[in-house]
C-alpha cells in the first residue's frame, strides 16, 4: 500500500508539472524568437534614430523654409515622404531579399556605386549644387550617389569578412583588402569635395574592419595616421 500511495503521488506531481510548465528565463533572444524573424533591439535603434534624425532636420530648417517657401515645415514634409519610402522597401528587402544573391552581385554592386560617384562629372548627367558635383540627374529622379556608395562599402566587407573569417588578423588578408576597397571610395568622394560624406565612408570603412577582427594594432595605427 505504500509503495501505492508513492507511485500516485509521483504521478501527481508530473502531471502537475507538465500543465505547468516552467517558465523560459526572458532574455531578448526568447523575445525575438516569440515574436517573429524581426531583430527587434536593432529595430529599435532604427526607430530612434529616424526620430531623433526627423526631429532635427525640422529644428535647423523650420526658419529657411518658411523664408523660402512660405512653410515651415517644407521639409520635415520631405523628410516624411521619402522616411514612408524608406521604412517600406526595408520592410520588402528584409523579407523578400535573398542575402546570397546580394552576396554574389556585391562586387559589381560596388563597381557601379564607384561609376556613379565619377559620372556626376559627366556634362549632362551631373548637377552642380553651391560649386560642388554631388548630385546625379536621372531625369526622373536626382540621386547622391555618395550615398550609395556607404551601402556598397558595407556590402563589399562584409562579403570580404565573411570569406576570410579565419584571416582577418594578418596584415596580408585582414588590412590590404580594405585599403583596396578604400582607394576608389576615397577618389571618389574626395572629387566631390564631400568633407562629410569622406568622413563617414572612412569611419564605415574603419568600423568595418573592427567588426571583422582585423588586429588592434593595425587599427591602432590607422587612428594614429587619421589623427
Amino acid at each position: 500500500m505504500p509503495e501505492k500511495k508513492q507511485v500516485k503521488r509521483e504521478e501527481r506531481y508530473r502531471l502537475r508539472n507538465s500543465a505547468s510548465p516552467k517558465r523560459e528565463k526572458l532574455t531578448t533572444s526568447n523575445l525575438i524568437r516569440i515574436f517573429g524573424q524581426v531583430d527587434r533591439p536593432f529595430l529599435i535603434i532604427v526607430v530612434i534614430l529616424i526620430c531623433i534624425g526627423s526631429v532635427m532636420v525640422f529644428s535647423s530648417s523650420y526658419a529657411y523654409a518658411s523664408q523660402r517657401y512660405g512653410d515651415s515645415y517644407y521639409f520635415a514634409k520631405r523628410q516624411i515622404e521619402f522616411l514612408i519610402l524608406g521604412v517600406i522597401a526595408m520592410a520588402f528587402t528584409s523579407y523578400y531579399a535573398d542575402t546570397r544573391l546580394m552576396k554574389k552581385f556585391t562586387w559589381l554592386f560596388y563597381a557601379v556605386t564607384i561609376f556613379l560617384n565619377f559620372a556626376i562629372f559627366i556634362p549632362g548627367f551631373g548637377v552642380k549644387v553651391n560649386g560642388a558635383y554631388r548630385w546625379l540627374d536621372l531625369y526622373v529622379v536626382q540621386i547622391q550617389p555618395s550615398e550609395l556608395l556607404k551601402l556598397a562599402v558595407i556590402l563589399a566587407c562584409a562579403k570580404y569578412i565573411s570569406d576570410h573569417q579565419g584571416e582577418m588578423r594578418t596584415f596580408k588578408k585582414g588590412f590590404l583588402p580594405f585599403v583596396l576597397i578604400g582607394i576608389p571610395m576615397l577618389m571618389a568622394v574626395l572629387a566631390q569635395k564631400h568633407l562629410s560624406g569622406t568622413l563617414i565612408c572612412c569611419g564605415i570603412l574603419f568600423f568595418m574592419m573592427y567588426v571583422g577582427g582585423t588586429h588592434p594594432l593595425l587599427l591602432g595605427g590607422i587612428a594614429g595616421t587619421g589623427a
